[in-house]
């Protein structure tokens, strides 16, 4: 069972086995200033036909780095089973704040406003459900989801899988 937001596929390289193994092990994170998702910080934990792609840097604490895991199958085509997955620390975490906020600003008929016992105008609910339901949302997706795409296209044009 694969879980979700997780990618996990069988590809095929144009290159051989040997070469495919060199690439891995010459694996070197390319430290760049500016850079929104570090895909390319990987180094890699190869054991026989295997490999485990992990940040390079761990102390940088980049938690939207994505784990890479794979498997050659085959040699003559080289055959490549790719899991990545995400930090599921990080996307639980950052669901809490929705699970809680917004069925409390939907469903909350009496808040202390300004020290005052009313219920909330539409204006109000709007805001708490943006705040803090669609700002934690929006970060999940930009800091968990969309950097396990970028590692799977980074991956796929690393060793030229099809």
């Amino acid at each position: 069972m694969v879980l979700p937001f997780t990618i996990a596929k069988v590809y095929t390289s144009a290159l051989p086995y040997e070469q495919v193994n060199t690439l891995l092990n010459q694996l070197q994170p390319a430290r760049q200033q500016f850079q929104l998702y570090q895909v390319n910080n990987y180094s890699a934990d190869l054991v026989g036909n295997s490999f485990t792609l992990r940040n390079a840097y761990p102390r940088q604490n980049l938690p939207a780095m994505p784990k890479i895991k794979g498997e050659i199958m085959q040699e003559a085509p080289t055959t490549i089973r790719l899991q990545i997955t995400p930090n599921y620390f990080l996307i639980a975490f950052l669901l809490l704040f929705p699970i809680i906020f917004i069925p409390s600003a939907l469903f909350q008929d009496e808040w202390t406003i300004n020290g005052v016992h009313r219920a909330p105008v539409l204006a109000e609910r709007i805001m708490i459900l943006v705040l803090a339901g669609g700002i934690p949302l929006a970060w999940c997706y930009v800091g968990a989801i969309i950097p396990v795409k970028k590692a799977e296209e980074w991956i796929v044009k690393k060793l030229a899988l099809q």
